[in-house]
């Protein structure tokens, strides 16, 4: 798994454990409403930060074809934690809409806690980057 920042939102990229021979890299994005630029440099230090990410209003997306056509990206943006709009119902895949994320979403989301640390750490650095900019 990679991680990567940019302004408010953390990009996972992970491997696809079906079709790991193929190579496919689904791509999940966390967008964190309170780790803006002006929050992070009010941080003392990186608890701080990372408290904001924890605590901080979390939307979604990954473009796994199971988040698309199982219906997860419709009931992410009908619950207000989707990054992308989508407005066509899962009659055919899901129809009784069940779940909330796919596996590739639930993985990062399990672990996050655990990498918040690191990740309160990468968010300093990149608005440290971007104020020399």
């Amino acid at each position: 798994m990679s991680i990567f920042v940019k302004e408010q939102t953390l990009i996972f990229k992970t491997r696809s454990a079906e079709f790991d021979d193929n190579g496919y890299i689904y791509t999940q994005r966390i967008y964190i409403e309170k780790a803006s630029f002006q929050n992070i440099v009010n941080a003392k230090n990186y608890n701080e930060i990372e408290r904001l990410m924890l605590d901080g209003g979390l939307k979604v997306h990954c473009n796994c074809p199971a988040f698309h056509y199982w219906g997860y990206k419709y009931m992410a943006w009908k619950m207000h934690y989707g990054l992308e709009k989508e407005l066509r119902r899962p009659v055919i895949r899901n129809p009784f809409g069940k779940g909330y994320v796919c596996k590739h979403l639930y993985l990062v989301l399990e672990t996050f806690p655990f990498y918040a640390k690191e990740l309160a750490s990468k968010f300093g650095k990149y608005w440290e980057e971007e104020i020399k900019k």
